[in-house]
């Protein structure tokens, strides 16, 4: 970091260019003399060659000064720079600086003279050794602004002759000419159809290796191999009893190996895979492990290989994310860039494996939320992995849909709509009950005692027990889907799945199995389709719609309330059945399935099958700080009173009791402490805020985080509120922020 006060040698120097954008903004800030905006960046010599020889210009996160103290305040310690010797020169402050140069970790920050020997690597930071009387920075910047150089936008100077400068000028050259075809926008697209291919061959090679478990396991102990989608006339022989009694063999063994793998190596696999892919989007800045993509794709096929109640979309999304987060690590793809990407990445795993590209595209946008909320930036890149990752997967295992359906299903009749909303709202009651039975159950598991890979196989010892009765639960259950689809399962079958699929989905993943959600909820959701439509068949006699269209809408009606996405699981129910004609009830059936879930599940500890889902953009630690941000650059553009309040001083002046007057509105932006036992302590913002008439809750500072206000929010002793009101509104907070009850 340089500063006002730093001194450089002679032969040292720093190259100026001045930051873009920040002088044409409106408001104090942008009063600021655009000379005095001014970007730093340095020369990295690497073997006597100046920064351009190998080495990658890194621009840092904002530095923000505060002209009152003189000072400069660095961003995180991740993204510190390099800089080293290269010639003469110095920098000046700013209102934004940023350093570039090459990334040296936690060395942090180097001075060393030219001509000087390049000090070792060690683990920790380099002592600069500065010789003589060097001039201060301040000093020096007039003789280097004085002399002609030529900077290009990334900081970069003209090298100076040396070894082979006719070829490093020639690539200079070219990459200047195709920098435009690089900007973030362009490389993305690139990155995002690899991410495609990623996908693609992860879902090959995970179908593989589940096939081979399952005929390891499954069929080579208990001789029972569950139907697969694709037929509606395929013939099932269930196991005889003497035989049907080793399904418990085979699923306690896939869930004891499935257990010893995951918590030996790597215990965020376990469970379903989109989960923890919403949970790194959010948490983590989209960072998986390496390890994680072939950990899961075991321990996935060896749960669902072995009989258990899960489904392959979890496991291949997180595979293909895992894989996209490796590409990300080596082509040094960093912040939105990557947080997109691993979106794509997981659009790409399930385009495959579901073979509805544009569904899946759209739901990875939105399954982050759970409150009608999509990630609509990285749309794009979601859908060019998702076609990339369908094109390559159909070329090599065929074009047909996953499902096969009836022909002639197509909604003509709107009498056929009230069945079709009593389904939407049996949805409902199935989607909120879902959640509750998945994470009751592994809560449940977390408290038997003993090491933790055992209740995998506990959790695979209870589903063999129940496949002993009724076989037709274990595996995804796709094909029982197809045949209910054609009306030759038997009405006691279908309630037997429709009761039992998702205690066996619970038993199976809440115990600590890995393998994915969607199958099995979908399977539960066209079994309730079934039984509803059969119900509808009896009670109105040459009702328009077969049994199969209740099958379909059900199938998307369950899953969109369960996961609280309707819009995607419209589209790709669509895709995968090729039941288009079912558009408009299956559209109101998600919507009511949506609300009733919605209603039934407000206030639960698990409202969807996704635990890491937020309610909306605000509420993701990912976007909080950017939109309290832009909440004070609002008031930073012209109408804060007086004009010299600057962004980085906001909330200490308020902290000290300096309140920010609104101009125009005659209003108030203050900071209010709620104080242990008041009237506020422990109320949610809607019954004591929300009662005080002209008070506006925009922000809650809560120890390091920042919490955006809902009306559910709830208040907490320690907090500090920013309201926003008038002055009497804001003395009635006040006053119920210390007032004891």
């Amino acid at each position: 970091m340089v500063r006002l006060v730093d001194q450089v040698p002679v032969g040292d120097r720093l190259v100026v260019e001045t930051a873009e954008g920040l002088h044409r903004r409106p408001g104090p800030l942008g009063r600021v003399q655009p000379e005095r905006l001014d970007r730093v960046a340095a020369q990295e010599p690497r073997g006597g060659d100046d920064l351009g020889q190998g080495d990658t210009p890194l621009a840092s996160p904002s530095v923000d000064a505060d002209f009152g103290h003189r000072t400069l305040r660095a961003g995180p310690p991740a993204h510190r720079a390099a800089i080293t010797a290269g010639a003469a020169g110095a920098a000046s402050s700013g209102t934004r600086a940023g350093l570039a140069g090459r990334e040296r970790g936690p060395r942090g920050v180097v001075l060393r003279p030219a001509g000087s020997p390049r000090p070792a690597r060690g683990p920790g930071p380099v002592t600069p050794r500065l010789r003589g009387s060097p001039p201060r920075v301040k000093g020096a910047l007039s003789a280097l602004r004085s002399e002609p150089r030529r900077v290009y936008r990334a900081g970069f100077r003209s090298r100076p002759p040396s070894r082979g400068a006719a070829s490093i000028s020639a690539r200079k050259a070219l990459a200047v000419a195709l920098r435009p075809l690089f900007k973030s926008s362009y490389r993305l697209v690139g990155y995002s159809a690899l991410v495609g291919l990623f996908g693609a061959f992860a879902a090959i090679a995970f179908n593989l290796l589940t096939d081979l478990a399952q005929r390891l396991l499954l069929e080579g102990i208990a001789g029972f191999a569950p139907p697969e989608a694709g037929s509606l006339t395929q013939q099932v022989a269930l196991p005889g009893w003497p035989q049907r009694l080793l399904i418990p063999v085979a699923t306690t063994v896939g869930g004891l190996l499935s257990g010893l793998i995951v918590y030996r190596f790597a215990p965020e696999a376990e469970g379903h895979g989109t989960d923890a892919a919403i949970s790194a989007y959010h948490h983590s800045g989209a960072e998986v492990r390496s390890r994680i993509p072939l950990i899961k794709a075991v321990t996935s096929a060896l749960t669902i290989g072995s009989g258990g109640v899960a489904g392959r979309e979890g496991p291949t999304a997180q595979i293909s994310v895992g894989l996209g987060t490796i590409m990300c690590r080596l082509m040094k793809v960093r912040g939105q860039e990557r947080r997109s990407l691993m979106l794509a990445g997981m659009a790409a795993g399930l385009a495959a494996v579901f073979r509805a590209p544009l569904g899946m595209a759209i739901f990875s946008v939105e399954i982050l939320y759970s409150g009608m909320a999509f990630e609509a930036e990285a749309l794009i890149y979601t859908v060019i992995a998702a076609v990339t990752s369908y094109a390559c997967y159909g070329f090599f295992t065929g074009w047909g849909r996953l499902f096969t359906v009836p022909e002639g299903l197509v909604f003509q009749d709107p009498a056929a709509l009230p069945g079709f909303l009593l389904l939407g709202v049996a949805a409902g009651v199935a989607g909120a009950l879902l959640p509750k039975l998945l994470y009751g159950v592994r809560d449940l598991a977390k408290r038997i005692p003993g090491p933790p890979h055992i209740r995998p196989a506990i959790g695979g010892l209870c589903v063999g027990l129940i496949g002993v009765i009724v076989p037709q639960v274990l595996g995804t259950g796709y094909g029982w889907i197809e045949l209910a689809m054609a009306g030759t399962l038997p009405l006691g079958t279908l309630l037997l799945i429709l009761l039992l699929k998702g205690p066996g989905m619970a038993l199976t993943i809440g115990s600590g199995g890995s393998g994915g959600v969607f199958a099995p909820t979908v399977t539960l959701g066209g079994m309730l389709g079934a039984v509803l439509g059969l119900a509808v068949e009896r009670i109105v006699p040459g009702h328009s719609l077969p049994v199969a269209a209740y099958v379909v809408v059900g199938m998307a009606a369950v899953f969109a309330s369960a996961a609280r996405t309707p819009i995607s699981t419209l589209i790709m129910v669509a895709e995968m059945t090729g039941g288009y004609g079912l558009i408009v009830p299956a559209m109101l059936a998600n919507i009511a399935s949506f609300l009733v879930q919605r209603t039934l599940t407000a206030g639960a500890a698990y409202p969807t099958l996704y635990e890491s889902q937020v309610e909306g953009r605000e509420d993701s630690p990912l976007h909080r700080g950017v939109i309290v941000r832009r909440a004070m650059e609002m008031i930073d553009t012209g109408s804060v009173e007086p004009k010299d309040i600057r962004l980085p001083r906001l909330v200490n002046l308020m902290r000290y009791g300096q309140p920010i007057q609104i101009a125009h509105t005659g209003e108030i932006l203050d900071a209010i402490r709620i104080e242990p036992g008041s009237l506020l302590d422990g109320t949610t913002v809607a019954e004591g805020i929300g009662t005080i008439e002209g008070a506006t809750a925009v922000s809650v500072l809560r120890d390091s985080e920042i919490v955006v206000p809902r009306g559910a929010t709830r208040l907490q002793a320690g907090d500090t509120v920013l309201v926003i009101g008038k002055p009497e509104a804001q003395r009635a907070v006040r006053e119920a922020a210390s007032r004891p009850r």
